[in-house]
């Protein structure tokens, strides 16, 4: 395996397929969310917080119109949640991270389940940072 130490990170070349990743499918909550990796590695935080918006957007209306809110896809829409909590402490933006982070503290106890516990209390931390 190649040694990648001395490889010089250029995520900015990422921004265009990034940006248009964001506008294909506009009620696909986890495609609204991908760029805003790209976004967060290049310092554009505010950028990041309105990919994630959108996608919790889209994901509240995919559980809306199927009913749907604790399958498997649950663990992208609380990273989503999760997302914008993140990205808003580097804005910095009190009131968007402590919103958003009540809002997946309340998810999180809503859903946690004995099967899912490992996977959902990593998000739990979230209301505390």
């Amino acid at each position: 395996m190649k040694n990648r130490s001395n490889t010089a990170c250029h995520a900015e070349r990422g921004l265009p397929a990034a940006d248009s990743l964001y506008n294909l499918a506009p009620d696909q909550g986890h495609l609204q969310h991908m760029p805003s990796h790209i976004h967060m590695w290049v310092g554009l935080y505010k950028e990041a917080v309105h990919c994630n918006i959108e996608g919790v957007r889209a994901d509240d209306k995919y559980v809306s119109l199927t009913g749907k809110a604790d399958n498997f896809y649950i663990y992208y829409r609380l990273h989503n949640v999760h997302f914008i909590v993140w990205a808003a402490m580097f804005l910095p933006s009190e009131a968007i991270a402590t919103e958003y982070a009540a809002r997946l503290e309340a998810e999180v106890n809503r859903y946690i389940t004995e099967e899912n516990a490992p996977y959902l209390e990593t998000f739990g931390p979230m209301v505390w940072l």
